[in-house]
């Protein structure tokens, strides 16, 4: 296997952060697609488009996985997604999720330290 020291983490690096939901597949069948798409997305943006949000990518996971969904949120400023994160808002927004998956969430997140 190889080795990476610690160069391959310092350069160029961008300092976005990620914040990844990655929905199980337990919730296959239902998953409800067009609230997800239609509203709670949206809900999405108008919470955190003005704390920094800067792309929004929805993945339909590989089905050799244990996930249906992985939802990823790049954002520019960190203490700004978590300040719009802990807000009431982005609590409110959090609980959403019970509105189209019975399942809940792994949350994966943290800064970009390099990109190809």
């Amino acid at each position: 296997m190889p080795t990476h020291d610690a160069t391959h983490w310092t350069h160029e690096s961008r300092d976005d952060y990620i914040f990844q939901l990655l929905h199980p597949r337990s919730a296959e069948g239902k998953f409800d697609f067009d609230y997800f798409f239609n509203v709670h997305l949206q809900k999405t943006n108008d919470v955190f488009k003005p704390a920094s949000l800067i792309q929004t990518l929805i993945t339909k996971a590989d089905p050799t996985t244990d996930f249906l969904v992985v939802a990823t949120f790049i954002f520019s400023d960190e203490k700004r997604f978590r300040k719009a994160m802990d807000s009431p808002e982005g609590q409110v927004l959090f609980a959403d999720v019970a509105s189209f998956s019975p399942a809940t969430p792994t949350v994966v997140s943290g800064v970009v330290v390099r990109e190809h």
